[in-house]
């Protein structure tokens, strides 16, 4: 049993911190699966888990009988909000192997989901991809609007996408990744 890295960001205060998501799957003869979320989420993030595991769902990524244990780095601050939903998906399918954990690698995901696996906006997409430069990461993955904002900040590449399905297609390879978005334009352009 491995641990899974994923990095997402939240917002703290005007900025935004770096959140790593470390996500272990353990197989269990129960019912259904459990996910168990720690590393202070508030109540929000604490109701990610029916989100993640509807849009998880309509992806094709069902969680099997077990427990998933995704855990919030650094543990010892409060993490808020929506935006960590798509970081957490995309860390709860790895580790239970619906998809390649190096795939994740280099990038920051951001991102509120739907139950039906559609990305919403989420603020501070700015100050995510602030964060991603600081920590060495190439490029942001975000929902359209968020991924504009993110574009402003040089020297990471920020990507829209629509679903979780889509970005999922993206990192893997089974489809080109987006247009890379341009600070100021209204419509992804090519880079």
């Amino acid at each position: 049993m491995s641990t899974i890295r994923v990095h997402g960001a939240c917002l703290a205060g005007v900025g935004a911190e770096l959140v790593t998501i470390e996500a272990r799957f353990e197989a269990l003869d129960r019912e259904r699966a459990e996910i168990a979320l720690t590393g202070l989420p508030d109540p929000v993030l604490r109701e990610s888990r029916g989100r993640l595991a509807a849009a998880l769902g309509e992806a094709g990524y069902d969680i099997p009988s077990g427990v998933l244990q995704l855990h919030l780095v650094p543990a010892g601050r409060r993490k808020s909000g929506e935006a960590l939903d798509l970081a957490l998906a995309l860390g709860a399918a790895a580790a239970v192997g619906h998809l390649d954990p190096r795939w994740l690698a280099g990038t920051l995901f951001v991102g509120e989901l739907g139950l039906d696996g559609r990305l919403h906006p989420v603020a501070g997409g700015l100050a995510a991809a602030e964060v991603a430069r600081r920590a060495g990461l190439a490029r942001v993955c975000a929902p359209e609007a968020t991924a504009r904002e993110a574009a402003y900040e040089r020297g990471v590449a920020a990507h829209a996408f629509a679903s979780l399905t889509e970005v999922v297609a993206a990192i893997s390879g089974a489809s080109a990744w987006p247009p890379r978005v341009v600070a100021g334009a209204h419509e992804p352009q090519s880079a």
